[in-house]
């Protein structure tokens, strides 16, 4: 096993070369699905005690329990449109994981749910919309330019009157992240890999473009090939957020400290930025 390639190793510069884990990979896809559903930690999905709490307060305080129609980007396996359903709305998914589409399609409600296989950077949406999700950090997944697309894309997806819901980093949490000492784990299967492997894993804050990257370094039971991973976060200021909405046409909007609108930024360094069209 050759180790240079770790030791001789530059730091990453965000958004170059490959700069998110393969997630749409049919084995990332299908081990990433059993940590969306494992209900011991909230890595990947929250409990589903708390997805019951924020489509509860949506479904009362953003919709006035009134139905929508309702476009989730980036819905994992369906747990927020599953509820949202059970409470009269009819929702639309698009996510680019087969494993989750699968099983989101499998429990559906087949008269007010429907699930897309798709990068939500293509911009095929539809229309008609009433609202437009994109939840839990997924927005700080994308390069500032995908950002715009996808604004520019729920736009056009939204009626007149129509809310863009996104629930996002903060710049302080982002920064955290990047910031973080290098470690390393091992394990007899993870997200990265079914078999015992080792993981290596390092972080970079970027100032410059306010992004942070995580790289990681998996080296597999009876494997010579160390497998190297990017991902990578982007941060916005607050004027910037409410920049980057304002350009695609969003108008009057609101922040919330949280999905279930009160109490402080949770430990996830998230908030909710809604704009209308």
């Amino acid at each position: 096993m050759d180790l240079s390639r770790i030791v001789a190793r530059q730091p990453p510069r965000p958004w170059v070369g490959e700069t998110k884990i393969p997630w749409h990979e049919n084995g990332f896809s299908e081990r990433m699905l059993n940590e969306h559903l494992n209900q011991n930690h909230g890595a990947a999905s929250r409990p589903m005690t708390l997805i019951d709490k924020q489509v509860g307060w949506m479904h009362e305080q953003i919709f006035d329990r009134q139905p929508q129609r309702i476009l989730d980007l980036g819905c994992g396996p369906g747990l927020y449109t599953r509820r949202f359903a059970d409470l009269g709305h009819v929702c639309h998914g698009i996510d680019f994981s087969p494993a989750s589409i699968r099983h989101a399609t499998s429990e559906t409600n087949q008269l007010r749910t429907s699930y897309q296989l798709a990068d939500i950077r293509e911009g095929n949406y539809g229309e008609h919309f009433s609202a437009a999700l994109i939840l839990f950090g997924e927005f700080n997944a994308f390069s500032a330019d995908d950002a715009e697309r996808i604004l520019h894309a729920a736009y056009q997806a939204l009626d007149p009157g129509g809310m863009l819901i996104i629930e996002a980093h903060t710049l302080d949490y982002l920064q955290t992240l990047g910031s973080r000492p290098p470690n390393w784990f091992s394990a007899t299967s993870s997200v990265f890999s079914d078999r015992a492997h080792i993981c290596l894993h390092e972080c970079s804050w970027h100032e410059d473009v306010l992004s942070s990257v995580d790289r990681y370094y998996v080296i597999q039971d009876g494997e010579d090939e160390i497998i190297e991973y990017t991902n990578t976060g982007q941060a916005y200021r607050n004027d910037e957020y409410d920049s980057l909405l304002n350009s695609a046409g969003f108008r009057n909007l609101r922040r919330y400290p949280a999905l279930s609108g009160c109490g402080s930024t949770d430990e996830t360094g998230l908030f909710v930025l809604i704009g209308e069209r």
